[in-house]
């Protein structure tokens, strides 16, 4: 059995914890960079490529083994992707990629290259769409 009073200094500790941890996860917010939508007519571009050459693949056990006949693989990806406001609180996000692939063994070369899928994001600020629902329930214009 523990002393009396043991218990109460210990809960005692954790609520003084818990207030710490939620006073530091409520500043949190201010003190990190978030994915906002963009202002109208402002945006972003970003390039990145990848490349990945191998002579190795992995089997169902993770070991890694040659890649049979003497293969050999290439893969590299250019992806680009952009971001624009549209208006107060919408933006539009695009993706857009080219790859060029090859695989080559000892009975072909295999190449080929083109564009990849290409994505679109329309996106709302949260903030607004409630704004605009609680002004309409309460009638304030």
């Amino acid at each position: 059995m523990c002393p009396a009073g043991r218990h109460e200094a210990w809960y005692r500790g954790k609520g003084l914890r818990g207030v710490g941890l939620a006073i530091v996860l409520s500043l949190a917010p201010g003190l990190v960079h978030g994915q906002w939508v963009e202002a109208p007519g402002k945006g972003w571009i970003s390039v990145e490529a990848y490349h990945h050459d191998t002579r190795d693949r992995f089997d169902s056990n993770g070991d890694r083994n040659p890649i049979a006949v003497n293969g050999h693989a290439v893969s590299t990806a250019v992806f680009a992707t952009g971001a624009v406001g549209l208006i107060p609180n919408w933006d539009l996000w695009a993706r857009a990629s080219l790859n060029f692939l090859s695989f080559d063994d000892a009975g072909r070369e295999r190449s080929g290259n083109g564009p990849g899928d290409v994505n679109l994001w329309l996106r709302v600020a949260p903030s607004s769409i409630w704004v605009s629902i609680f002004s309409s329930l309460c009638g304030v214009a």
